[in-house]
């Protein structure tokens, strides 16, 4: 009967052991080169190492992340800093609890034969662009600061993943994107690409920020073991 008792005290006890708190985590958009380190820490057992059993969930936009991790359907998101302060404006339970990049890669992305050199090469030109997201709404930011004449500007509605192919089917002349990603997606189909990047025209912010609910104080160690393993996986990721 001790026996029995010890075996089942044992087989508890591993059980607790083996245990991993669950959570999961929406990237901003579409896997692409910036996702790289979660995957990578992942892939290497290092959130398994500390206990975390991390689901990685792709994205919609920052907007949409933002959205989704207020709302406690994902434990975690990575978002523009803008998208946050946004929705949290409007009251939604959400916070940024860590910043990855110092400088946005939002920019206005286009073929580099189409001449666009300077915010003022944007007048008489067709903008793609996606209802909601904070890179129209920053741009506003940035033909403010550079006195453009939005009236001059067309801004063609597309769905975000729509962006790259109406500028190469010259739908679009330009769209607003990243220059960490649609950039090398034209690249990819052999156009030489061209960027003018927010942050050198007067609308820089942080990029790449990890959010949380304010309520994660109740998760506390492990959101801390999480961004942990998450700056180990982006240093790792860089020696690669």
């Amino acid at each position: 009967m001790r026996k029995c008792l010890w075996v089942v005290v044992l087989s508890l006890w591993c059980g607790m052991a083996l245990a991993q708190d669950k959570v999961s985590f929406r990237m901003n958009w579409y896997l692409g080169g910036l996702h790289v380190p979660f995957y990578y820490g992942k892939d290497r057992g290092l959130y398994a190492a500390e206990g975390i059993d991390l689901t990685l969930n792709e994205g919609r936009g920052s907007a949409n992340t933002v959205q989704v991790v207020a709302a406690g359907s994902d434990t975690f998101g990575l978002a523009d800093s803008s998208s946050v302060i946004l929705t949290a404006s409007k009251g939604a339970d959400v916070k940024s609890v860590m910043s990855l990049l110092n400088s946005t890669g939002f920019a206005v992305i286009s073929m580099a034969s189409t001449g666009i050199r300077t915010p003022k090469d944007l007048e008489g030109k067709r903008l793609a662009v996606s209802p909601g997201d904070p890179l129209g709404q920053l741009f506003q930011a940035v033909a403010a600061v550079n006195k453009l004449d939005m009236s001059k500007i067309t801004l063609v509605q597309v769905d975000p993943a729509a962006k790259v192919v109406s500028v190469l089917e010259k739908k679009a002349d330009a769209l607003l994107g990243g220059a960490d990603d649609q950039y090398f997606l034209i690249k990819q189909r052999g156009v030489e690409p061209a960027a003018l990047r927010y942050a050198e025209d007067v609308a820089d912010t942080r990029y790449g920020g990890l959010v949380a609910r304010t309520r994660l104080r109740a998760f506390a160690e492990v959101a801390a073991d999480v961004l942990g393993v998450t700056l180990a996986g982006l240093s790792l990721s860089r020696r690669c």
